[in-house]
């Protein structure tokens, strides 16, 4: 089992980074971490409420989870993934225009994976 844990500051100073990459400067999206119990399903990590009418995200992380072996749980990919679901806000969602729910949840992934795999984690965590 293994978790690539980053301080909630970290997470939010990586938010802002993309804010500015992206010019979503504009919004105010905040991570904040909560229970487990928190989400109902036993598989979700971390999810985002988006108000785009005030330009208002908030992107909700579980503090700890039990994991099965060989499950590696890095909270930089889980906030990259829900900060795209905010870039993507006014992009039609699944099933209004045909397409598939796991196959927009894969592009966010990939998406997500990239940003995060871009994203200067150690200067972020000198900031902060």
């Amino acid at each position: 089992m293994s978790i690539v844990n980053y301080k909630p500051e970290v997470l939010q100073a990586a938010v802002y980074y993309w804010q500015r990459r992206f010019r979503m400067l504009d919004w105010d999206i905040a991570v904040i971490f909560v229970p487990r119990e928190t989400f109902h399903d036993g598989d979700t990590v971390a999810d985002s409420n988006t108000d785009s009418r005030h330009r208002q995200a908030v992107i909700r992380v579980t503090e700890r989870m039990e994991l099965d072996e060989g499950f590696e749980l890095d909270y930089r990919n889980a906030i990259a993934h829900e900060f795209v679901h905010v870039l993507l806000w006014d992009v039609p969602r699944p099933g209004k225009d045909g397409t598939p729910q796991w196959l927009f949840e894969q592009t966010v992934e990939t998406i997500g994976r990239g940003i995060a795999a871009l994203t200067p984690w150690d200067e972020l965590s000198e900031v902060s």
